[in-house]
């Protein structure tokens, strides 16, 4: 791998490192609002360096033999990263209204964006299949995260069970 490809990862080393700068925060001090600005900065972050990458760089760019960086994908990596900000302002507001431990949500939620983008990204059938699982298991439990609520812990041990089948 050369030198030159990490600014073409720099979007997905951004989302990589998002989640374990958020564990590493809420070990040392739980705050929701903290870690909530902390994953809008992350996304900000990772839609700057999307479009950084975008202009700063020639596409298309394949980084080995897994990925490759071209219009489509900044698109997309673009396209997910707005979806994601409109998804984080909406779960702001309904996890601020409910009791318990709600930071763990954005951790999952950054890691469920990464397996996106590495999805997106995806040129290889491995790195396919890489994207897609990092996606998937992350959504098991963001979908099973409301504990209180039997419907989510049936929705996320139903979505488990129909992806192992399959």
């Amino acid at each position: 791998m050369e030198t030159s490809d990490y600014l073409y990862l720099l979007p997905l080393i951004i989302l990589a490192g998002a989640p374990v700068l958020l564990l590493l925060v809420m070990s040392i001090h739980r705050n929701y609002r903290l870690v909530f600005g902390l994953t809008i900065l992350s996304v900000l972050l990772f839609m700057g360096a999307v479009s950084y990458t975008w202009s700063a760089t020639a596409i298309p760019h394949q980084v080995g033999e897994l990925l490759v960086v071209d219009s489509f994908t900044l698109f997309y990596l673009m396209l997910l990263g707005g979806a994601g900000l409109v998804i984080l302002m909406v779960s702001y507001s309904y996890f601020s209204q409910s009791p318990g431990i709600r930071e763990e949500y954005y951790v999952l939620f950054l890691t469920s964006l990464f397996g996106a983008g590495v999805l997106v990204a995806s040129t290889h059938f491995a790195s396919l299949f890489l994207g897609l699982e990092i996606l998937s298991v992350s959504l098991y439990a963001i979908i099973a995260y409301t504990r209180t609520r039997l419907r989510s812990i049936e929705g996320g041990l139903k979505y488990l069970i129909l992806a192992a089948a399959s």
